[in-house]
């Protein structure tokens, strides 16, 4: 298999559609993670994510009612008090890549969802965006290259970062 074929761009769109217009019981055993509801919500097709991963993501989408938040998860980090920041900047580094030592695929997952379990149901995060983002991290293909979206990633986490500015 060549490199090209290897990456698959994911729909997020698709599944978070098809996520909002589930029933309330289909909702609660996607919640929980009983029945099939995964695999029909995304066809079976995870992009590139671990099943795990794409099933977090779900969950903070429907905690948060099935809308889309405005603040990213690094900007979420960076509102954090730095006892807390440092260690959650240091799974970034894991889902990035960064250390070669540690950045195994299963240590990339590991990290990933012990940020995602962390995401309190008051804060509104963009689930689209982080589902597409964290698809590249994982190998997969997306609106931008690996290295713009930690790059990204880390003027968040700095606080630095503008929306407004965005090239």
């Amino acid at each position: 298999m060549t490199e090209e074929t290897m990456k698959k761009e994911l729909n997020v769109t698709e599944v978070l559609d098809r996520v909002k217009d589930l029933d309330n019981y289909s909702k609660r055993n996607l919640f929980t993670g009983r029945g099939y509801t995964l695999y029909y919500v995304t066809d079976g097709d995870f992009g590139c994510l671990p099943e795990t991963v794409m099933h977090q993501c779900l969950r903070i989408f429907l905690n948060q009612h099935c809308v889309d938040g405005s603040m990213e998860l690094p900007e979420r980090i960076a509102t954090l008090p730095n006892n807390v920041k440092y260690p959650m900047m240091r799974h970034l580094d894991y889902i990035a890549g960064n250390d070669s030592y540690y950045c195994g695929r299963d240590m990339q997952e590991d990290a990933t969802l012990r940020l995602l379990r962390h995401v309190p149901k008051d804060i509104p995060i963009n689930v689209h965006n982080l589902m597409e983002d964290l698809n590249v991290f994982f190998g997969g293909a997306g609106k931008g290259s690996k290295s713009e979206i930690e790059h990204r990633w880390v003027l968040m986490t700095a606080g630095v970062y503008r929306k407004d500015k965005e090239a």
